[in-house]
């Protein structure tokens, strides 16, 4: 997910998408990785509970370009490693 205010405030986010995510998560069904854009309520919601990438203190935003690089590699690295749980193999 890309975490953003104006995601969090969507109102189809909040009803629909997220609610429903989470209850997948909750029974071990998805794995939800929040990449923090920019500023947000972020630490006050139900997301929280799952490891964004990156600090919600530290978004993306706010990052040098090389400090983003690092962070987008890190989320790869963890995609990678996902699929490589799941047995599928990443070339």
């Amino acid at each position: 997910m890309l975490i953003s205010a104006e995601y969090l405030a969507s109102a189809e986010i909040k009803t629909g998408e997220l609610p429903e995510l989470l209850g997948y998560a909750a029974n071990d069904r998805t794995i939800i990785l929040s990449l923090i854009i920019r500023y947000s309520m972020f630490s006050r919601t139900d997301l929280a509970n799952y490891y964004p990438v990156n600090s919600p203190s530290k978004p993306l935003a706010d990052m040098r370009r090389s400090k983003q690089e690092e962070v987008m590699h890190r989320l790869a690295d963890q995609i990678c490693e996902i699929f490589e749980r799941q047995g599928l193999i990443i070339s």
